[in-house]
């Protein structure tokens, strides 16, 4: 057990404490065993000797590091504490200590002072911090380890280095840099000779086991801090004092040297990228300083690439080097699985101890013989038991029993023996009961494999099989293995492998086996549809039986919005077969327009499955069906709606027009006319002025019938579509006329259908082309545009008077709108613009492109209707926000009497051509 001592204090203060009556027991007992510790200091360890003096009895002898406690011995004892030799430090005093307490020693090693002066061609002296002698010294830098001087340290720690050979070229260099380099001297020389520089020591044992690092380090008589002494080769005697610069490098070089030719010592020093070379100071002192070689076993392989062709070992000539003086047993081992290698274990003795001469027993005779010691030599058997051929780096690797890494060599692992390479076009496949599946494989011979392969399955559930199939591999082959099921596999998923086998040779290459549970497929027929508000449809659903489901299952509609309801439906699925059913869907009157969509879904439904099944619904506002397959425009009035459509006769084979009129939604009158409408305007509450524009031909419409009227002469040349009814049910329009001189004139025309008048008014306009008229939905104001001007020749119906507005309408414009008191509002390439009260024009980027206005509702002054490409915008022109309603294929919009807009749409019934108009009130 380890004994801790009381410091000399701590012992007082117990003894106070006792006597005032606290601290321990109030009468102190006296010991008859003490406590000696012995403390070594200055070195790792030391041998050390403790002799009772009395009885010469031994207490301890043997090696010791740091501290050591030697407890139960006798009070009154005297100890004899002696420390032993060790390199570099003086012997410590003998110490004799009587036990008449716990006692402790100190046996402190100081370095030995070892600094002399230098001699240029002798490197010699007693080497600080190394621990044993080395058979073979020798002087290096960092491009080569020079051997041509060698020298040696004997077991006292004496180096003794003679330089009394010239070194080899190898490394020399101009001690000024040639002009071609990257690097320019600035400074004098008398020459320039070729140098060779050594700033170290290694020091090595008789089997050339790197045992440490060795530099003459100077202590004193130099200003520069921590330089070195460094053994410098001259070719030729020369003085050189300069600096040399690399500025590509940060490279830089001092010197302040004068050579003789020969071997120099100088002093060298290195501080960041700056290096100095210097004459030595005449008071110069240096001692050598080394440090051992972390203990590691360097390996030296003859060959390090191992190339296996077939299974037979191959060994391989290794030397290995006790670097650092290792010593010990290691484990031989590599890092690839399949390589291994023999020995398994090494065990390498300590190093020889040199005498104080600086040999090992018997070394002169060994010279003197020729012979050398011989580095650690032994054949290594390598041998991979792997199955694969590969060629990968690899590690030989020597482990101490505690797993520490003391030696490692890289070499190259190559493997290269007749097989095959098995590839599988498909590492997943999927089999369902009572069906065929094809595994497509691929055969490669490996280094000249040449044999019958047997391709086979492995791992098939019950219920599945495959037939081997049998190749003849010299190359490449390939084969299909055919895959059959019956009824009794079970749904799962296996894990199989191909097992390729032949010439002793067996590869696998797996596949994940997929047996998926039977399940159907849904497939929404025709998976977008239209319905309003109210109104009710078929989902027409195909259901396929998959992997030979079956039985009955149900379809149900999932992620429905709210109003719209999809009944669930049940059917019988046959085995390979696909049912087609209808889903009835209803869309309340009070679900929210837009477009919805929801999905169509089984519980038999495979997971993951692709399947056509959502069905995108469009839900509209409520319409009201009017069973006129071509109907084409609205006329209202202050009862209701007027629908205008035209049908051919088969009878008469002529088109003959219709005209509908719905009061609160409801059919009051149906006309028809024999003639085929281009004109339809109101000209009176409950009265219709209709006119052809090729035939001339005029009528009026009411719900009792048609009763035709002059037409407006034909010196006119009346169009119907630039005409519009004012207030008092005039019809206006502008006419092209020819002059007396032949030409062409365009005149304003005012034409009254109940009294068949006709009159011109005079105008100021440059109209021309197509002629475009708009009317303010109290009839007081109209305005008419052109295809080839922008001016806009505006009429006041009441007193007949005409104004010009210069340069306000873009010739471009499709759609006009004009409110009661004269704002207008057009637009052009689907953008809407106002015409500004100054006659600029203000455009506003609405999100949806518009194809007509409608006009300014005729209860709310600032709302402006127009249809778009997606249906119907409700424009607040104080906000200049729209609002979408989204509709289908809006064939015509008309203003409502009572606020609002009626719209005509038109829907293709499932694709069947046949054709149905709605009618839809938006307020």
């Amino acid at each position: 057990m380890k004994k801790f001592l009381v410091p000399p204090v701590l012992l007082g203060l117990a003894v106070l404490l006792a006597s005032c009556g606290g601290g321990g027991d109030s009468t102190p007992s006296l010991s008859s065993k003490y406590a000696l510790t012995v403390n070594v200091t200055g070195v790792a360890s030391a041998p050390v000797k403790v002799i009772n003096t009395g009885n010469k009895a031994i207490v301890f002898n043997g090696p010791l590091a740091g501290s050591k406690s030697f407890g139960d011995l006798a009070a009154g004892s005297v100890l004899s504490v002696q420390g032993g030799a060790v390199n570099g430090s003086p012997t410590p005093a003998i110490q004799n200590v009587t036990l008449d307490a716990d006692k402790s020693v100190t046996l402190e090693y100081k370095p030995q002072t070892t600094a002399a002066p230098i001699t240029a061609n002798l490197i010699q002296g007693t080497v600080q911090g190394f621990g044993f002698g080395a058979e073979a010294v020798y002087l290096t830098n960092a491009d080569e380890l020079n051997k041509d001087n060698a020298g040696q340290i004997s077991g006292a720690g004496q180096l003794t280095l003679s330089l009394s050979k010239v070194p080899s070229a190898y490394g020399r260099f101009p001690i000024i840099p040639p002009g071609n380099s990257n690097c320019t001297f600035q400074g004098t020389a008398t020459y320039n000779p070729q140098i060779s520089v050594f700033t170290r020591l290694l020091a090595f044992s008789g089997q050339d086991d790197l045992l440490g690092e060795i530099t003459e380090v100077i202590v004193s008589g130099s200003s520069l801090k921590d330089s070195v002494v460094a053994r410098l080769y001259s070719e030729n005697a020369a003085t050189v004092k300069g600096a040399v610069n690399c500025p590509d490098s940060a490279f830089g070089l001092n010197y302040d040297l004068h050579l003789k030719q020969g071997w120099n010592a100088v002093e060298y020093q290195k501080a960041g990228n700056t290096n100095t070379l210097r004459d030595l100071g005449p008071q110069v002192l240096a001692e050598l300083r080394g440090v051992p070689a972390l203990p590691s076993v360097y390996i030296e392989l003859q060959d390090s690439n191992l190339n296996f062709i077939d299974d037979k070992e191959i060994g391989v000539d290794t030397v290995f080097f006790q670097d650092g003086g290792y010593s010990g047993s290691v484990a031989l081992s590599t890092n690839v699985p399949g390589l291994t290698v023999e020995p398994k274990t090494l065990v390498f003795n300590p190093l020889p101890k040199l005498n104080a001469q600086g040999s090992r027993g018997g070394y002169g005779v060994v010279n003197a013989l020729g012979l050398k010691s011989q580095a650690l030599k032994k054949k290594l058997i390598f041998k991979y038991t792997g199955n694969q051929n590969l060629s990968v780096p690899f590690d030989l690797l020597l482990k101490e029993a505690d797993g520490k890494l003391v030696g490692q060599k890289s070499g190259n692992l190559g493997v290269n023996r007749p097989d095959i390479n098995l590839r599988v076009q498909a590492t997943e496949l999927e089999l369902a009961p009572s069906s065929t599946q094809t595994i497509y494989a691929e055969l490669y011979s490996v280094s000249n494999f040449n044999n019958n392969v047997q391709l086979s399955v492995s791992g098939l559930p019950t219920g599945a099989m495959a037939t081997p199939v049998n190749v003849n591999l010299n190359g490449y082959g390939s084969a299909q293995i055919i895959l059959t099921s019956d009824a009794s596999l079970k749904a799962g998923i296996y894990p199989i492998n191909v097992v390729a086998t032949g010439g002793g040779k067996t590869v696998t290459a797996a596949i994940n086996l997929t047996v998926p549970t039977p399940s159907v497929r849904i497939n929404v027929r025709n998976p977008s549809r239209s319905l309003a508000q109210g109104e009710r449809g078929i989902i027409e659903v195909a259901v396929e039986s998959k992997d030979g489901f079956t039985g009955a299952t149900t379809l149900r509609a999932t992620g429905l919005p709210a109003g719209v309801t999809v009944a669930p439906i049940s059917l019988q699925v046959v085995r390979g077969t696909t049912t087609t059913v209808g889903m009835p869907v209803i869309v309340s009157a009070n679900a929210t327009v837009g477009t919805v969509q929801f999905q169509i879904t089984s519980a038999d439904l495979r997971p993951n499955e692709s399947n056509s099944n959502t069905f995108y619904l469009a839900v509209r506002p409520a319409r009201i069906p009017l069973n006129l397959p071509d109907a084409s425009s609205l006329v209202a009035d202050h009862k209701g709606i007027w629908v205008i459509s035209s049908f051919y006769d088969q009878q008469q084979l002529r088109n003959v027009g219709r005209f509908t009129h719905l009061v609160d939604n409801k059919i009051v009158a149906a006309v028809n006319l024999n003639d085929d409408p281009s004109f339809s305007r109101l000209v009176k509450d409950g009265t219709l002025l209709v006119s052809h524009s090729l035939t001339g031909g005029a009528y009026i419409v009411t719900d009792q019938g048609v009763q035709s009227i002059k037409g407006v002469p034909a010196e006119y040349n009346f169009v119907t579509y630039n005409a519009a009814a004012d207030d008092k049910g005039r019809i206006w329009f502008v006419s092209p006329m020819a002059t007396a001189t032949g030409g062409m004139a365009y005149i304003l025309a005012c034409w009254n259908p109940l009294t068949s008048l006709v009159k011109s008014i005079p105008y100021e306009s440059d109209l021309n082309g197509s002629i475009y008229p708009v009317a303010s939905n109290d009839g007081k104001h109209i305005v008419f545009r052109s295809s080839y001007s922008k001016d806009i020749l505006s009429v006041d119906t009441t007193t007949d008077k005409t104004s010009n507005l210069e340069g306000v309408s873009p010739s471009e414009a499709s759609s006009l709108a004009l409110r009661n008191d004269g704002l207008i509002y057009f637009t052009q390439a689907g953008q809407l613009s106002r015409i500004n009260a100054d006659g600029t024009t203000t455009t506003f980027q609405n999100k949806d492109s518009i194809t007509e206005l409608i006009g300014f509702d005729r209860k709310n002054i600032n709302i402006l209707w127009a249809i778009t490409q997606s249906g119907i915008n409700k424009i607040d022109i104080t906000t200049n926000q729209a609002s979408m309603i989204e509709m289908d294929a809006v064939k015509s919009g008309v203003l409502l009497f009572d606020g609002g807009i009626g719209t005509l749409t038109s829907e293709n019934f499932n694709g069947t051509g046949v054709i149905n108009s709605f009618l839809t009130i938006l307020r």
